[in-house]
């Protein structure tokens, strides 16, 4: 329920108003997907997916084959949350290849810092189902050391607007990214919609994103 409620003031607060787009790009499109009943029905359909294991082992595939996460040395993951794709298998085999492996972890003025996670790390359990390291006992690690970071979230379009659980924690922390990091996104086919989602002038546009269906990159200039 919580969750829910999150989400639905989150859409409502997106829905104000479209600031100008992300630097990066030129013009916008000019027809703007209407984010409530899209983002409510995507969101059922992640919930009810009944091709979850198959599509989770497809994301993972894509990503351990990719030579950027091979070559990899400390890679910033997350802990699959409610109906999200199953990292698991992802971080396993990054503890399989010797990978330095982190989270992120939340501060007050809604800032992350990223810190170890290991085997024996101890997580608290919070809203539910979200398992997070307990600050009191992360071990932050540097950032400039990451290589490759996965970034979470409900829906994704092909221009690399992202949304997520709108606390902006990742708006935030990825434009401290070093250059060379690898950054990207998955989700369920059911969480790439091809029109424009609404955006604020804060969001933080993800560069790529892949889906078991295709590998998108985003950051490309809009023609009018």
């Amino acid at each position: 329920m919580l969750i829910t409620v999150l989400i639905i003031s989150h859409l409502f607060k997106k829905a104000r108003g479209l600031p100008p787009f992300f630097q990066r790009f030129s013009s916008p499109p000019a027809k703007f997907l209407h984010p409530q009943p899209q983002r409510t029905i995507l969101f059922s359909r992640r919930e009810n997916y009944d091709q979850r294991l198959i599509q989770t082992n497809a994301i993972c595939n894509a990503i351990t084959t990719d030579p950027r996460w091979q070559r990899a040395k400390t890679v910033l993951l997350f802990l699959s949350f409610g109906s999200e794709w199953d990292t698991t298998p992802l971080i396993e085999d990054a503890w399989a290849n010797d990978k330095t492996v982190a989270l992120t972890v939340c501060y007050p003025d809604h800032q992350m810092k990223p810190c170890l996670y290991t085997p024996d790390t101890p997580l608290v359990t919070t809203l539910g189902s979200l398992r997070e390291i307990p600050q009191e006992l992360a071990t932050p690690i540097d950032i400039n050391s990451i290589d490759f970071c996965l970034i979470p979230g409900l829906l994704f379009d092909p221009y690399g607007t992202r949304l997520g659980y709108g606390a902006g924690y990742y708006d935030r922390f990825l434009p401290k990214l070093p250059e060379h990091c690898t950054m990207l996104a998955a989700g369920f086919n059911c969480q790439f919609v091809g029109a424009a989602l609404p955006y604020e002038a804060t969001d933080y546009h993800v560069p790529e994103i892949i889906t078991p269906a295709k590998r998108i990159k985003t950051r490309m200039h809009f023609s009018k």
